[in-house]
C-alpha cells in the first residue's frame, strides 16, 4: 500500500531540488548583474579622472601662461619672487592633481572591491540555495523531520 506514495515523493523531492538551483541561479544572475553595474560606475570614475585630469592640466597651462605674460609685462623675470610665484603655481597644481588622482583611485576602487564582494555572494547564494534544495528533498524523501513515512524511512515495527 505504501508504495503509491513514492512516486510522488519522488515527484516533491526532485521539484523541491530544482526550485534550489533555480532560485541559486537567479541568486547569482542577479549579483552578477548589480556587479556588473559596479563595474561600470568604477571605469567611469577612471575616465572622469582622465577628464579631469586633461582639464586641470589645460587650466595649469592657461594660469601660468597669464603669470608669464604679467611677470614679462612687467619687466620680466627678474627675481626671486617673480620665480617663487612660477614655482608655488606649478607646486599647487600638482597637489590638486595628486589629490584628484588619489580620490578617484579610492572611489574606483572600492567600487570594484565591492563588485567583487557582490559576485561572492552571489556564489554564496547559488550554493546555498543549491544545498536547500538537495536537502529539502532529502527530508521529503526520508519523511520530513520525523522521519516516518518517507522513501526511505525504516519500516515500523509491529
Amino acid at each position: 500500500m505504501q508504495r503509491k506514495f513514492y512516486a510522488p515523493l519522488i515527484v516533491m523531492a526532485a521539484i523541491m531540488v530544482v526550485g534550489g538551483i533555480m532560485q541559486g541561479q537567479a541568486a547569482k544572475k542577479q549579483a552578477d548583474a548589480e556587479a556588473e553595474i559596479l563595474d561600470m560606475q568604477a571605469e567611469q570614475e577612471r575616465k572622469q579622472l582622465r577628464r579631469d585630469q586633461d582639464d586641470l592640466s589645460k587650466e595649469q597651462s592657461r594660469t601660468e601662461a597669464r603669470q608669464r605674460a604679467l611677470l614679462a609685462a612687467g619687466g620680466g623675470i627678474s627675481d626671486g619672487s617673480d620665480l617663487a610665484i612660477l614655482t608655488e603655481t606649478s607646486s599647487q597644481y600638482a597637489r590638486m592633481n595628486h589629490r584628484l588622482t588619489d580620490d578617484s583611485t579610492t572611489r574606483s576602487t572600492l567600487l570594484n572591491t565591492k563588485a567583487s564582494n557582490t559576485r561572492k555572494a552571489g556564489n554564496d547564494a547559488q550554493r546555498s540555495a543549491i544545498f536547500g534544495g538537495v536537502m529539502k528533498g532529502a527530508s521529503t524523501m526520508s519523511g520530513g523531520a520525523g522521519g516516518s513515512g518517507g522513501l526511505f524511512s525504516m519500516p515500523k515495527a509491529g
